[in-house]
């Protein structure tokens, strides 16, 4: 039984495996069921080996997952239309995000790929236990995802660019000020006193919070809701990240 991670050293360098970093992609390779490639993803940069499923559902398209259970990488390769599809969604606190993005984006592109087609599936629940969608928290709290900084670019599925209709109702939303907002509940009435003094609206306070940390930003933003807000994560939430490579 093969072992879904190595550490790659003088040992086990002589497994048989594929180093996207200085070597072309091998169609051969992939003929088999398993296949270990060659990482560097955690905050550390050490090497690993990887081991992933690989399976042919069309002559024209490859999947490639990670077998290892905390590492959720999966990358769908269409050779025909030279694009690649991932639904990556957060790595484990050991490994970067951006490392991920740039691993993932080195093998498509290394496969033939000429985009990178992305859905970020990831949910946060509130205490209400209504689902957020993390990509929407990410725009709310710094108007940008980490992987736009990255180069990816929101569509729609007719293959229209989302950013110049998004930006403008989030800023919309960061300039609402604390007055405009008619809410009596506790909460609210606790996060206004504390943040009214030192952030002009209850959008830029948000700032002081960690979107993977904060119950009580989950509890404020339910309080927000209103048309623009749930606008704004709708087309969030059925975007598609293109990243051209």
């Amino acid at each position: 039984m093969k072992l879904d991670l190595l550490h790659y050293n003088e040992y086990t360098q002589s497994i048989k495996h594929w180093n996207p970093y200085i070597q072309e992609y091998d169609p051969i390779l992939f003929n088999d069921s398993e296949v270990y490639i060659l990482c560097n993803m955690d905050s550390d940069n050490s090497e690993y080996l990887l081991l992933f499923s690989i399976e042919r559902p069309r002559q024209d398209i490859i999947t490639i997952k990670s077998i290892h259970p905390y590492i959720a990488i999966y990358i769908e390769i269409n050779s025909k239309e030279e694009y690649g599809k991932t639904n990556y969604m957060r790595a484990s606190e050991d490994y970067e995000r951006v490392k991920v993005l740039k691993w993932i984006c080195m093998i498509m592109k290394k496969m033939g790929c000429k985009e990178c087609v992305m859905n970020d599936n990831g949910i946060m629940y509130n205490n209400n236990n209504t689902h957020i969608p993390i990509s929407f928290m990410d725009k709310l709290w710094r108007v940008h995802t980490y992987y736009e900084e990255f180069g990816f670019i929101p569509y729609d599925d007719n293959k229209n660019n989302l950013s110049s209709i998004i930006y403008p109702k989030i800023r919309r939303l960061q300039e609402k000020k604390w007055d405009e907002y008619k809410i009596s509940d506790p909460k609210y009435n606790e996060f206004r006193q504390k943040y009214s003094y030192i952030y002009p609206s209850p959008y830029s306070a948000f700032h002081e919070f960690s979107p993977d940390k904060c119950n009580l930003f989950y509890d404020i933003l339910y309080l927000l809701e209103c048309e623009e807000l749930s606008e704004i994560k709708r087309l969030i939430s059925r975007s598609v990240w293109v990243k051209v490579l």
